[in-house]
């Protein structure tokens, strides 16, 4: 891509937010496109070494996944904000990639806006619950109904495409237990295409009874919108993630379910077909090894690692 004269600006902007900003630890950046993850990933210890390889490379997109790269626990990274703004302002595509599928991509957009200081549009946000809308509208469009486990954002941009939603975010007065004759009693709704799972602070047996009536029909596709196992929060808390909540349906119905986020293939065909991204120029930024780094190197693209959230420094070593 044709450079534009404050690019090296940016580049250098991102190298000191990639390999400074986060706890001062050292950061891993994977300098190479193999087909699997090495134990050890290549290590640039410096801002100067990180800038010099994404001009090497001229990188025109950069993702970043948010908790844990661009905040943890609602609390903006130091440097996130200068770095982002250097980043648009040099005219590189930058694209916020979350597995979190609480939030349509309106609310993702507004409430990064508010963080950082500077203009996030929608179209500069991949949360999984689009990527779930996506994937249903393109792979499966006779589902016109979906009983839905988790946040309104599922919930929101499967309606944005035309598809009616049962379950999704509870009512103070919804029931979450049901006994042996609740279950022999229960009427499922007609035309059930999907069950789609994301992360559900309030999961409980009922959800996982009602979506295992509903995939007992062989043509009902089970879909995540991801599978990592925990997130960290602040206080160092592993909190479950929906991972677990998908296993759980998984080892009640004795079906897979088909996950459309990171690290994921699925993932990278939305970012190719609606937000023009050209794997061979990017590089994605997180916190995670199982996802985002794995990502990078599922999908061809390049991928740095930050050691603000779920992985230390001992696990990526």
């Amino acid at each position: 891509p044709k450079e534009s004269p404050s690019r090296p600006t940016a580049y250098s902007a991102m190298a000191a937010l990639i390999s400074q900003y986060i706890s001062k630890n050292v950061v891993h950046l994977r300098a190479n496109l193999s087909s699997s993850l090495p134990a050890v990933p290549p290590l640039l210890l410096n801002s100067s070494s990180v800038s010099s390889f994404l001009e090497s490379k001229s990188i025109s997109t950069v993702l970043f996944d948010c908790d844990g790269v661009m905040y943890r626990s609602g609390t903006p990274i130091p440097g996130v904000s200068s770095a982002i703004t250097h980043l648009l302002a040099s005219g590189l595509s930058v694209v916020f990639v979350t597995n979190s599928s609480g939030s349509n991509r309106a609310s993702m957009a507004d409430k990064l806006t508010k963080m950082m200081g500077t203009d996030i549009g929608p179209g500069m946000c991949l949360p999984t619950c689009y990527t779930a809308a996506w994937y249903i509208r393109k792979y499966h469009p006779e589902v016109k109904k979906v009983f839905v486990i988790g946040g309104q954002g599922i919930v929101d941009e499967l309606n944005s495409v035309g598809i009616t939603c049962i379950g999704g975010p509870p009512t103070p007065t919804t029931p979450t237990s049901m006994s042996s004759s609740d279950c022999e009693s229960f009427t499922p709704h007609p035309n059930v295409g999907a069950v789609v799972i994301g992360m559900d602070e309030s999961f409980n047996y009922r959800a996982i009874f009602e979506a295992s009536t509903y995939l007992r029909d062989v043509n009902v596709r089970l879909i995540s919108t991801n599978q990592d196992s925990y997130d960290v929060l602040n206080s160092d808390v592993w909190q479950p993630a929906a991972g677990a909540m998908v296993a759980a349906v998984e080892k009640a119905t004795n079906r897979k379910a088909v996950n459309v986020g990171k690290p994921t293939t699925r993932t990278m065909e939305v970012l190719e077909s609606e937000y023009g991204v050209n794997r061979a120029e990017t590089v994605m930024v997180g916190d995670r090894l199982d996802t985002d780094i794995s990502f990078g190197v599922t999908n061809g693209c390049y991928s740095a690692l930050v050691l603000s959230g779920v992985t230390g420094g001992e696990q990526a070593a």
